[in-house]
């Protein structure tokens, strides 16, 4: 039975470089000042406004990059990055999708780490996922990828890749943000996501697409908006 939880709204994973700039003016404390002050009160040092970052994400990958989903809807979002960074975003990617089709549509294959079955890994689901990528009509997956690579990308989510890229852990969304330091990341992975499946798991609301291009045209504007985690 499909789940009736709603879709990712703009709101919640693109925010709009409007509500961002005039949500912290109204909520800047240096914007209140006080006519009077108590007698004896001190004056407080407030740190210097926070300079939104243009390369994304701060952590969890070597090699940030510079608009993202620009990139995303080139098709070359995975292109010209370190081959290790590429597994990670390829293992986050396929997570990110388990995790949304069981949330918005009950859907669980039988043998994802979601089903409950004994042993599964996730390493079945990881490699169709790899060769849905693979046969993809644009060239998602970079140059050097191979048969070879795509085993040694899987081999990466079973043992190489520390504590956090592991095919067989689960991850939500917050956990995504929490990691990258970015609350824009889950919307970058549901992207690159719809273009090797070619849609999306919830029913109703903007695809994540139609999001992209609304984030691209942000991008051409002033550069990457992100509010940083933590």
């Amino acid at each position: 039975m499909a789940s009736t939880s709603k879709s990712p709204t703009v709101e919640e994973d693109w925010e709009s470089a409007s509500s961002v700039s005039s949500h912290d003016d109204e909520e800047h404390p240096t914007a209140r000042v006080s006519a009077k002050r108590p007698t004896g009160a001190s004056i407080r040092t407030l740190p210097a406004p926070t300079t939104v970052p243009n390369k994304t994400p701060p952590k969890g990958l070597d090699q940030p990059i510079e608009k993202p989903f620009t990139r995303l809807n080139s098709g070359t979002y995975l292109h010209d990055r370190p081959e290790k960074d590429v597994f990670r975003l390829l293992i986050d990617v396929y997570r990110m999708r388990v995790e949304d089709e069981y949330k918005f549509a009950g859907d669980v294959d039988e043998d994802s780490i979601y089903s409950g079955n004994q042993g599964m890994d996730g390493t079945q689901g990881f490699r169709r996922f790899l060769k849905k990528a693979e046969h993809r009509k644009r060239n998602l997956l970079p140059d050097w990828w191979s048969d070879a690579k795509r085993e040694e990308c899987i081999r990466f989510g079973k043992t190489g890749g520390g504590k956090w890229s592991r095919l067989n852990r689960a991850v939500e969304k917050s956990d995504i943000i929490e990691h990258y330091g970015d609350t824009q990341f889950p919307a970058q992975l549901r992207m690159l996501g719809e273009a090797v499946y070619g849609n999306v798991p919830w029913v109703g609301g903007a695809s994540a697409a139609e999001n992209g291009r609304m984030m691209q045209a942000l991008e051409e504007k002033g550069g990457y908006l992100m509010r940083l985690s933590g």
